[in-house]
């Protein structure tokens, strides 16, 4: 005989819709009174099936799976169930889906709130509806040809099934138990997804098995036998077998009392608006901590959360915003630290009363960060008010030590935004402000640090004691190629000096670099050094981010002569026309004079635009370039190529790429130099 669904008893806790799982008294099975059919186990493939995902499978297959029940609130459906029930659809035509994703806010637990769910609509008091249950239950349950039973139900992930006042657990996988819960789903089959089989990583997807945790198979409880039946006097009694659908109610051991979990507040206090905020979190309280500044409801912000705290005396009891060690086991995002309630996630900080799933800096695995600590989560409330921030700790808050950090970011986008970033710190600084997806920026990165070992980087290139700056690392220090460079996002950027040592692509005199790109999403990004050991590094690099569009009206800048460059403080498209307009002229060494396109000496009082007695080839020694490159200035008394009385040249100019202007006098040594030159770039 085949059962109808209903998880494991003491060992997992499941509210399904808008009341919990409870147990009542013994009671007849109505099933086989309303329905009149009975789910048989099979081998054979059943009729009418959802199509699957691969041509073929191999022996190789996933355990049951351990029951998941909500952790936290994530109400977005997932891909492994939206997948299972477009085939489901599809296989049964005439039945319909009623959802897969619930609000935080409606009812208790359920895996709804985290996407894990899906209800599939089919009445239990319509025989085509019981039919075709009937045959997808069949299907899953099946032996496949290899021996492995359940193969689908494993395959899926699948983790409890309910339907028509029954359940069926990966708990107790040998049989269906009665289901007394306020809804008696007789119009719908809900069906549980632990999380690899949600996130569509079982192997009835990709062929091969995931990584899947095994359940521990209990067998059902005993039956409870009936009384004997009364017999007339004389008439020996004879004991009567129970029906094989009659099931006891389970003897549940209460758990140990544990602390309550941190609740919704009803109404949050008001403040001033919050911007930008960092507030520790002290975790040997349930009071937790409260932002100063109050987010409005509907706005979305970046929340940064990092740090440990010890949960217990014993060493190597460690936790961190999402996730747990324990002296003997490795770091888990679902571990529970009370075998009374072994179903529960705890010890994580709580945002308002909800468990919000962030995101790990560095996914060091089972979602955890065990190497920096961080994570992140877009959050938008629903309700405006200053935030709460509280850890689960349901035994006692006595034996905790440390605290948390948690950064707000308002989500708010900026046409030009800078910040520093440490040389210190492996998971770097977050932008103060967002990028929005499809705009395109110019990132200009500026400065140097202490690399250790006597080593100074910059963004792109680094230098040890007595060598010149190199590019490639492994030159320098043996390791990567882009060891020590500036990181956006985790990714390396390979960005263009701004100006260039020709051999190297270094920029040993400014340390300047750009990089132009089109951001994906809309967020703030995250700007960090990639080096394996950051304790020995010291300094900071500057980030400057500039969202670029085409500007108008004229910019001034003033170019120092005994600096190696002077950069726009503008960003310009590239391909956008430009007036360039030069005036001015400066000592370039002693008894040298030199405008942007010309020289005069103490020998020779006539301005040239080419000397042979200056240096290299004498050609350009002295003028202004743009972008690293010397052009030809024009006159602006005759327009031509020619040197200026005035000391006054323009130039018609077109960007090669995005970013600001580079100016720089072409001079081998500019610490010599006195004086400035006036450049006015005027859009046209």
């Amino acid at each position: 005989m085949v059962n109808v669904p209903v998880p494991p008893l003491a060992k997992d806790v499941i509210v399904s819709h808008n009341g919990s799982l409870t147990r009542g008294l013994v009671r007849f099975l109505a099933l086989t009174l309303v329905s009149g059919v009975a789910f048989v186990g099979v081998t054979s493939p059943a009729q009418g099936a959802p199509k699957a995902a691969r041509l073929s499978y191999s022996r190789a297959i996933e355990p049951l799976a351990a029951f998941q029940p909500q952790a936290r609130c994530s109400p977005v459906a997932k891909a492994g169930v939206t997948d299972f029930s477009h085939r489901v659809l599809a296989a049964y035509p005439g039945t319909r889906s009623l959802g897969i994703v619930r609000a935080c806010t409606v009812g208790g637990t359920s895996e709804h709130k985290e996407g894990r769910a899906w209800d599939w609509g089919v009445s239990a008091y319509r025989t085509a509806d019981r039919a075709k249950a009937t045959r997808l239950l069949t299907w899953l349950s099946t032996t496949d040809k290899f021996g492995n039973t359940k193969a689908r139900t494993r395959r899926l992930g699948l983790q409890y099934i309910i339907w028509n006042k029954r359940i069926w657990s990966t708990t107790y996988p040998t049989g269906w138990r009665n289901y007394t819960g306020p809804n008696p789903h007789t119009d719908h089959v809900h069906f549980s997804f632990a999380w690899p089989g949600a996130q569509k990583k079982t192997s009835f997807w990709t062929g091969k098995p995931g990584r899947v945790l095994a359940a521990t198979p209990l067998p059902l409880p005993p039956v409870v036998p009936l009384p004997p039946v009364v017999t007339p006097p004389g008439v020996p009694a004879r004991p009567v077998s129970p029906p094989p659908w009659i099931e006891p109610d389970p003897v549940v051991v209460a758990p140990p009392a544990l602390l309550d979990r941190p609740t919704q507040p009803v109404s949050l206090l008001p403040g001033p608006n919050l911007r930008d905020e960092t507030l520790s979190v002290p975790t040997d309280t349930a009071a937790g901590a409260t932002s100063v500044g109050a987010l409005a409801a509907g706005q979305t912000y970046l929340l940064e959360e990092s740090g440990t705290y010890s949960y217990a005396a014993a060493p190597g009891s460690i936790a961190d915003p999402e996730c747990v060690a324990t002296p003997t086991g490795s770091w888990r995002s679902d571990r529970s630290v009370n075998a009374g309630a072994p179903w529960t996630n705890h010890l994580d900080l709580y945002v308002n009363g909800v468990d919000l799933p962030a995101r790990p800096d560095t996914d060091t695995g089972n979602g955890c960060d065990a190497t920096n600590h961080t994570y992140r989560w877009s959050y938008t409330p629903a309700v405006s008010g200053r935030v709460e921030f509280k850890i689960f700790d349901p035994t006692s808050f006595a034996d905790n030590t440390g605290v948390l950090h948690v950064r707000i970011l308002k989500y708010l986008p900026a046409d030009e935004q800078a910040w520093d970033v440490p040389a210190d710190s492996p998971t770097g600084a977050t932008s103060p402000n967002i990028v929005q997806a499809g705009s395109t920026y110019v990132a200009v990165f500026t400065g140097t640090y202490q690399a250790g070992n006597g080593a100074i980087a910059d963004a792109e290139c680094s230098s040890n004691p007595g060598t010149g700056w190199d590019r490639d690392r492994r030159n320098l220090i043996g390791g990567p190629a882009d060891s020590l460079d500036l990181m956006l996002d985790r990714r390396h950027v390979a960005s263009d000096a701004l100006f260039p040592d020709s051999s190297r692509l270094c920029d040993p005199g400014t340390h300047s670099y750009r990089w132009v790109f089109t951001a994906a999403e809309t967020r703030p990004i995250n700007a960090r050094i990639l080096d394996s050991t950051y304790l020995d590094n010291a300094g900071s690099l500057h980030v400057r981010l500039t969202k670029v569009s085409r500007v108008s009206g004229p910019e001034q800048v003033l170019v120092d002569t005994s600096t190696a460059g002077t950069l726009t403080a503008r960003t310009y498209l590239a391909g956008q026309p430009l007036r360039l307009t030069v005036t001015g002229a400066y000592t370039m060494r002693p008894g040298v004079l030199a405008d942007a396109e010309c020289t005069a000496t103490e020998g020779d009082a006539t301005w040239l635009a080419a000397r042979v007695d200056l240096g290299r080839t004498g050609a350009f020694l002295g003028d202004l370039t743009v972008a690293g490159t010397s052009p030809s200035w024009m006159s602006s008394a005759t327009g031509a190529a020619a040197c200026s009385d005035t000391h006054t040249y323009t130039l018609d100019y077109r960007p090669t790429k995005s970013g600001p202007l580079a100016f720089t006098v072409a001079d081998e040594t500019t610490t010599d130099n006195l004086g400035t030159l006036t450049v006015t770039v005027e859009p046209r």
